[in-house]
């Protein structure tokens, strides 16, 4: 079960806490969106350009040890790759934004070294294990994992030396010529236009930019097609692995991972899902991250994101298309990209207008009360105290 862990999967429950969790998600969202659709990348090209065999489509000895009876050819691990980079990823965020809270004085440097003690073990602890259970459940061989830790931090570190501080500015950037409460009034036609014009380059940008990754995928399967063979012997070991005698050489191999590069739009959507907030709702210059009852906000922000979530993930499970190019398109890459973009474009504003983020100008008002009324308190004080000296 915890070889399962470093799926997919497990890389969406972080991004949607992170969306989830705190006011400032949106550039966050964005980053390990577009950071999973680079490794998805990273996966499937090696994956169909190799074609190597997993242990235990050969080896009988190993049969029933993998939760899920893995269809893809072997090299590299994919679970592998994603364990590393999304913990890579995780921990150097929390290191950054536990440093920088450091330097503001918020907390000491002796606990920023104790958490850096027991976070870098555990990180390392996770990624060895992951790459240990994958091998001991016979879905890799050595020589996959290994290669697969390699990319996982080639792409962390990748993302985290040259996407991540410009990819952050762009959000920012798209964030502050959000239109605002009061841009049906107060907007010039000029600013209007420039911010669409804005819009639409970042969005035909973002278009190509899935384009290019998704054709590196479709050309390594196409490279791949002649060669990523699957024996008769192979085939049926998989059958007999997985217990699914009616298995053909189209549920398995490359074919599989041509349907995964549907997934690979998760970046794509996330990205469509801020230009749909910015574009048509705003309200960014506007929230703020709740000060009172907090717990109790991030409870509804939960139960305002499970009805978005519904449709899209119903279509991913339950969408009938076998056929490899249709999955590819319509069971995973169009509900993919609805769930990313509707998440992103529609949640903040919902969460908004319910109260479940605050409002900035609120917790000014609130703010400048307490402080008045602190000021009050302090000055009748010192009164009482000289009524009481005289």
């Amino acid at each position: 079960m915890f070889s399962e862990t470093g799926g997919g999967a497990t890389s969406a429950v972080i991004i949607l806490a992170l969306k989830v969790s705190y006011l400032d998600n949106m550039k966050y969202f964005v980053y390990y969106a577009a950071f999973l659709s680079f490794e998805i990348a990273v996966i499937s090209v090696p994956k169909m350009l190799y074609a190597e065999d997993r242990p235990y489509w050969n080896d009988t000895r190993l049969a029933g040890n993998e939760e899920n009876c893995s269809k893809e050819f072997g090299n590299p691990s994919g679970h592998t790759i994603l364990a590393v980079g999304i913990a890579t990823l995780a921990c150097t965020d929390m290191w950054r934004a536990l440093n920088a809270k450091r330097i503001r004085g918020g907390l000491s440097l002796g606990a920023f070294i104790a958490i850096l003690v027991v976070t870098v073990p555990l990180s390392i602890f996770y990624v060895y294990a992951m790459a240990a259970s994958r091998v001991i459940t016979g879905a890799h061989a050595t020589n996959q994992v290994v290669y697969a830790v390699f990319l996982g931090f080639w792409a962390a570190f990748s993302f985290i030396l040259i996407v991540r501080e410009p990819l952050f500015a762009e959000v920012e950037y798209l964030q502050s010529i959000s239109i605002s409460k009061d841009a049906g009034e107060t907007e010039t036609r000029e600013l209007k236009e420039k911010r669409n014009s804005v819009l639409i380059k970042r969005w035909v940008i973002g278009t190509l930019a899935f384009v290019v990754l998704a054709l590196l995928q479709l050309g390594a399967y196409w490279i791949s097609k002649p060669y990523a063979t699957i024996s008769d012997l192979t085939l049926a070991n998989i059958r007999y692995q997985c217990e699914e005698p009616e298995l053909t050489r189209d549920d398995l191999g490359n074919n599989v991972s041509l349907k995964q590069v549907g997934l690979s739009i998760v970046g794509y959507g996330a990205y469509a899902g801020l230009l749909i907030q910015v574009g048509c709702f705003g309200t960014y210059s506007e929230m703020a991250q709740p000060e009172k009852y907090w717990f109790a906000k991030g409870l509804g922000r939960l139960g305002v994101l499970i009805p978005i979530m519904i449709i899209p993930l119903f279509l991913l499970v339950a969408l009938p298309f076998k056929n490899p190019t249709m999955n590819m398109l319509f069971k995973k890459g169009v509900p993919t990209w609805l769930l990313l973009a509707a998440i992103g474009g529609f949640f903040d504003v919902l969460c908004f207008k319910w109260g479940l983020w605050d409002n900035k100008e609120n917790q000014k008002d609130a703010g400048l009360r307490e402080k008045e009324a602190k000021e009050k308190g302090e000055l009748e004080l010192k009164q009482d105290v000289g009524h009481s000296m005289q």
